[in-house]
């Protein structure tokens, strides 16, 4: 392939060279191929460009950086939402369920939703589950009941955290969730609050009924399958983003710092990398969309699905 576009090359140099025929070589500017038709000029040029091969040689960042496997497991934050029992002895069968499933993967760290600033703090509970495992008999939060459970099967003597929560400045001073509508309101997009919002609440109520008819298993096992995933990414830009757009910027102000919030975390993981890793990371289920979009832009990273587990 190379060997023919050089004689290619090598070919038009004793050719009668036009404008015409020198456009189809190199487009340039009428300036650069005049001065480029002069024979002693073309001659050294073709010599100059028949070193190089046809195909770019480059080589991609994937083949030449060593990748660390990475498996996000999303769920819901146990101390937020009411539904379950978390400690009720049904959900602690299946919580045991959902940390041996992942035994297999063998991770070499656990990451859990939680600002490094508290590690201390989460060391020493991790410390004291590992000689009384009945310390999570009253400890309802996920990094803990799933987190510390795979953390320990797999021997590991520490946990790490990840969070970073940027401030809200700017258009985002002072926010709640209540100001998507009144700056809606105030700009007189009532269309922004009758389809938008009523397609998005009404979406979220038919998945809360269905996540609520499943075991605690389940639940967390469809909350990291891909339509779920999408549907969180596809709620965030839908409705949220418009709100503001070209006064305030709320809406792409809040995604962006949502944004922002990950790639923080994201920024955390890879501080964290030592060869041969096999991150798991415990994280809310919003957050395993973006961190995951991130992840596959990473050449540091290999994804691993969790439905290679959860069945």
């Amino acid at each position: 392939m190379q060997n023919n576009c050089k004689r290619a090359w090598i070919q038009g140099v004793n050719a009668r060279i036009t404008l015409e025929g020198m456009n189809r070589w190199l487009p340039a500017p009428a300036r650069l191929v005049r001065f480029l038709r002069r024979p002693l000029v073309f001659r050294i040029f073709v010599f100059l460009i028949a070193g190089y091969p046809c195909e770019a040689q480059q080589t991609a960042f994937d083949e030449s950086i060593e990748k660390v496997k990475i498996c996000v497991l999303g769920t819901y934050h146990f101390d937020q939402e009411a539904h379950y029992d978390e400690l009720s002895d049904t959900n602690q069968m299946d919580l045991l369920r959902i940390a041996r499933a992942f035994a297999a993967y063998r991770p070499s760290k656990v990451v859990l939703e939680r600002q490094p600033a508290y590690l201390a703090r989460y060391q020493d509970i991790y410390e004291r589950y590992l000689e009384d495992e009945r310390i999570l008999d009253t400890l309802n939060h996920e990094g803990f009941q799933i987190g510390y459970r795979i953390a320990r099967d797999a021997g590991h003597p520490s946990i790490y955290l990840f969070d970073n929560k940027p401030p809200f400045i700017g258009s985002l001073s002072g926010f709640n969730f209540s100001k998507f509508d009144s700056v809606a309101e105030s700009e007189g997009r009532q269309e922004y609050l009758n389809t938008y919002k009523q397609l998005i609440m009404e979406t979220y109520e038919a998945n809360q009924k269905r996540l609520a008819a499943l075991s605690l298993y389940d639940n967390i096992r469809l909350r990291n399958e891909p339509e779920f995933n999408n549907w969180n990414a596809q709620r965030m830009h839908l409705y949220e983003i418009r709100s503001g757009t070209g006064t305030s910027w709320l809406g792409a102000d809040w995604l962006g710092r949502w944004y922002q919030r990950n790639l923080r975390m994201l920024a955390y993981l890879l501080e964290m990398i030592e060869p041969g890793d096999r991150f798991l990371i415990v994280v809310g289920d919003n957050h395993k969309w973006v961190l995951e979009q991130f992840i596959h832009a990473s050449p540091e990273f290999e994804l691993v699905p969790v439905s290679d587990f959860l069945k």
